[in-house]
């Protein structure tokens, strides 16, 4: 079950729709799964996914920043797109929004509502 942290607020999941799933050969982690989201408490600032099943490795030279895509559904009239990594040595996946013009890796906890949903795959590296 995802779990999903604002700086600010707080953002409820909605337990019959929060399946998330992953698979680990060796080192690497392949997660996928969607979850919708129920209630908002004015949640504003960071956002990011916590527990996610193993931390990333904590290695050097930039390689521990791993990309999870994750597709947004969000309250009409915004437009942008949804950036997450997950980084060394943390279980939290970090989800940024860029609207393509002035903001860039902008806090997104204020843009969620009761109606958005996540769709999430990708995968990273652990340390062993």
């Amino acid at each position: 079950t995802p779990n999903y942290v604002v700086a600010s607020g707080s953002i409820t999941v909605d337990t019959g729709n929060d399946l998330m799933t992953y698979t680990k050969v060796g080192r690497f982690v392949w997660l996928t799964g969607y979850s919708n989201i129920s209630s908002v408490s004015s949640p504003s600032g960071t956002l990011y996914m916590d527990g996610a099943p193993f931390a990333a490795g904590g290695y050097t030279e930039g390689e521990h920043h791993s990309h999870i895509a994750f597709r947004w559904s969000y309250q009409s009239g915004d437009a942008g797109t949804l950036m997450s990594y997950i980084s060394h040595a943390s279980n939290n996946i970090w989800i940024e929004y860029n609207d393509g013009q002035t903001t860039s890796n902008a806090a997104v906890g204020q843009k969620m509502t009761s109606a958005s949903a996540f769709l999430a795959g990708g995968g990273y590296a652990t340390a062993s």
